[in-house]
């Protein structure tokens, strides 16, 4: 029987998570961005599916989005920017109306707050759990008073001024925010509205892709800095945050499938109706980047599917970031009961939502993870291990950053070298990856190398060894645009790149074929079948289906991708290989439904079945998978309520029947 994740707890059951709900569901959202359209076309579909199975949702916009006025198909002004602004707003009202099948009627209310500025909250009648908060501060486009809120996040302005739209329901007079305000604000409204999932925007520019505009930046920015004072529902630190790529998805690949895209730009066309600056859908002046926008989803810093480990006595580990920094649960005996979650050491700042792991050959597990500050434009890697084998986490060190200084250091992947040292890569500024290496297994790491790679690296790598012991490294590296238009921007294609050591322990080149060019979107994932070969999978492009490439007998590749098709979705996949005569790949997909789904390896070493099994449920992080000391698959995810959910294979094998979720910790 499926599973199905509903509110805060996984049933066995038919029913959909919004029937199943009940009142004592933790699970809220808060979305704070910078325009009123900027959640439907960069926050969506992660922004309507928990929507319409009801859970809790707030979305805070920043800015009144008043620019210079609305335009007709000539660019002439026709709207004045208090008409252009409640227009933007009541477009806001209607996509949030459409989202859950209602009429577009909402109580608007003027939130008097006497220590700081007043704000609107609109809420949804029939569905009192959707509200919108419009605190209407200055537009960054306002040519009265350009970049009102990056000057407030950057110091060179210490107070900036609200705008008021036309048919106003606070004051008709202006008020004022310093950074300070705003960022209580902010806290004020996480604190009261006790969110499990923040959403927001990208809080910096990604070099060599289209720049983004600077009230998003600034929007991520501020979310970060209030998040430093919110600890989730009562304290109880589960909260995940999440960032969202915004003109930074102009240059990427279509990656929704076609029941996503229809839904998000059904959406969006609501939305489209009352923005006069929103050229789609007119026959006199289309803008293409209004087009491709529904069409894609990207989030700036991806969770990953590999965030489960083994230890050297077959426990499985799991860590997520929660709360800003890496929260651990662990099987208390191989096979058997789940503990935690235990917050590892403060990292000093916050932490980038992928975690990567490897065990020293002294047992001990070893993390990584990215400490970033939106506020100076810093990252830096970070590395924690535990104790001795199976112990605690002890402090976070730095490996500091390739590029010595500033903010786009990738997420790191690592990987176990033939002799024991671990290696760890990271996408660098130009686009290409560097590394360092142990200098002896468990001990200290080397300076960075660039390895080069040509520019165009995304965020999302994986690695693994041959069954020689090489290295073998996966990318998805995408052309680079050097001239950018204002808009229109072409989609570049991506292709799956490969790095490999030469020989163990050695050192390594790029492939100069450019794998399924124009075929790849997000992380690739590397899977090994039975016999050692290793098999990549990843999403398509142009929708969302499921591919692998595989490695041949005698250590080359068949480059010929197999599409096995998929149930939708994006992100990453998982993978893992069960154990015994019979042993496949497995692959889970975060699904359509924001659910899981799986399908096998049709037969041991084998092709992959285009026929997927939904696994039911709602989930925030992507899946990973383990197989446990009785050959069962465990599959780990987090949910919408901020805590670690467990399935387990009924029967070892090849089975796709997974027992009831079980929830850990509290």
């Amino acid at each position: 029987m499926a599973t199905v994740l509903a509110c805060g707890a996984l049933v066995q059951g038919a029913a959909s998570s919004a029937q199943a709900a009940t009142g004592s569901d933790p699970t809220s959202y808060v979305n704070i961005i910078a325009h009123e359209d900027d959640d439907v076309l960069f926050l969506n579909p992660d922004l309507a599916a928990p929507l319409r199975a009801g859970r809790p949702n707030v979305t805070v916009f920043l800015t009144a989005g008043e620019a210079d006025g609305g335009r007709d198909p000539s660019g002439n002004i026709t709207l004045s920017q208090a008409d252009f602004a409640e227009a933007r707003e009541e477009g806001s009202r209607a996509a949030y109306a459409a989202m859950m099948g209602l009429a577009n009627n909402w109580n608007r209310q003027n939130i008097v707050r006497p220590t700081s500025a007043d704000y609107e909250m609109d809420t949804l009648v029939g569905a009192p759990q959707i509200k919108l908060i419009f605190l209407s501060l200055k537009d960054g486009g306002d040519p009265s008073d350009v970049d009102n809120l990056s000057g407030l996040n950057d110091g060179t302005l210490s107070s900036v001024s609200t705008f008021v739209p036309n048919n106003p329901i606070v004051t008709p007079t202006p008020q004022t925010y310093t950074k300070q305000r705003l960022i209580q604000t902010l806290q004020s409204i996480l604190n009261q509205y006790q969110p499990t999932v923040v959403r927001t925007q990208q809080p910096s520019n990604i070099y060599n892709y289209f720049g983004d505009n600077v009230d998003h930046l600034a929007a991520g920015s501020f979310t970060d800095q209030a998040m430093a004072g919110y600890h989730g529902p009562g304290g109880n630190r589960h909260v995940v945050l999440e960032h969202y790529r915004d003109y930074a998805i102009n240059n990427l690949p279509d990656n929704l499938s076609s029941t996503q895209r229809t839904d998000k730009r059904a959406i969006f066309v609501v939305y489209e109706n009352h923005d006069a600056n929103a050229y789609f859908f007119d026959n006199y002046r289309p803008d293409p980047d209004y087009k491709a926008w529904p069409k894609r989803e990207y989030q700036r810093w991806p969770a990953g599917s590999s965030w489960t480990a083994t230890d050297a006595d077959g426990r499985i580990e799991a860590f997520a970031v929660e709360d800003g920094t890496v929260m651990r649960w662990y099987q208390t005996s191989p096979g058997g009961a789940w503990a935690g979650p235990q917050a590892l050491a403060d990292p000093g700042g916050a932490l980038a939502p992928q975690v990567s792991i490897a065990r020293n050959t002294d047992g001990r597990l070893q993390l990584f993870a990215l400490r970033y500050d939106s506020t100076t434009d810093t990252s830096e890697v970070l590395t924690a291990t535990q104790t001795a084998a199976g112990a605690d986490f002890g402090a976070w060190t730095s490996l500091g950053n390739p590029d010595t200084s500033g903010d786009q250091t990738g997420l790191p992947a690592v990987g176990v070298n033939a002799n024991g040292d671990l290696q760890v890569f990271v996408k660098n500024h130009d686009g290409g990856v560097s590394s360092r290496t142990q200098s002896s297994p468990g001990g200290s790491f080397g300076a960075w190398a660039d390895l080069g790679g040509g520019g165009g690296v995304q965020d999302g790598l994986s690695v693994a060894s041959d069954r020689s012991g090489r290295l073998q490294l996966f990318a998805t590296r995408c052309d680079i645009q050097t001239t950018l238009p204002d808009w229109g921007v072409p989609t570049l294609s991506c292709w799956l790149a490969h790095w490999g050591q030469g020989a163990a322990n050695g050192t390594g080149s790029w492939d100069t074929t450019q794998w399924v060019k124009g075929g790849i979107t997000d992380q690739p994932v590397v899977g090994r079948s039975q016999d050692g070969r290793l098999e990549v999978v990843f999403r398509q492009s142009g929708g969302s289906d499921v591919k692998a490439v595989t490695e041949n007998a005698d250590g080359t590749w068949n480059m010929t991708a197999q599409d096995f098709s998929g149930n939708g979705g994006v992100g990453s996949v998982a993978v893992t290989t069960t154990t015994g005569s019979d042993g496949r790949i497995f692959v889970f997909q975060k699904d359509n439904s924001s659910g899981v789904s799986v399908t096998t390896q049709a037969t041991a070493n084998g092709t992959f079945s285009n026929a997927w099994t939904a696994l039911g449920g709602m989930i925030e992080n992507l899946p990973a998978a383990a197989v446990d000391s009785n050959g069962k698959v465990v599959l780990t995810t987090i949910g919408t309520d901020g805590l670690l959910y467990v399935g387990t294979q009924q029967t070892a094998g090849s089975s796709r029947t997974f027992g009831a979720w079980q929830a850990i910790g509290s």
